[in-house]
């Protein structure tokens, strides 16, 4: 009994180290954050390098080595510009999606979300 638990982890570990997608998943998610959120990763990521297979740790390591991403982020001022647009023309989807894309920049995804449903709505009404 003991033998074929063996032999069935061993096969759970090698699908697991096989399964690229979750590196570059675990890529992604590490592009995507920033400050506290990113140590958080580089954690799990620095676990995942100690029990990798050789192969791996190379790619590991050069994902916990890489620099942080700096966003350029919209100024306020256009930021304002675009929410000042909707204001005036609210059932106008090119300002609507304006505003979602610079939402999205800031982080903002609540706002964002809020504006993609509010466009798909004028859409299905224009139709």
């Amino acid at each position: 009994p003991y033998q074929l638990k063996s032999k069935d982890l061993k096969a759970k570990e090698v699908e697991f180290w096989s399964n690229k997608e979750s590196i570059s998943k675990l890529e992604a998610q590490l592009d995507a954050t920033k400050g506290k959120v990113r140590d958080l990763v580089k954690t799990e990521i620095s676990y995942l390098q100690a029990i990798a297979p050789q192969e791996l740790q190379v790619q590991l390591n050069a994902l916990y080595n890489r620099p942080e991403i700096k966003l350029v982020l919209p100024s306020v001022t256009v930021l304002e510009k675009a929410r000042q647009e909707v204001r005036n023309n609210p059932m106008d989807k090119k300002s609507i999606e304006d505003l979602m894309h610079l939402e999205k920049k800031m982080g903002r995804t609540a706002m964002a979300a809020y504006l993609k449903n509010r466009l798909a709505k004028i859409t299905e009404e224009g139709s």
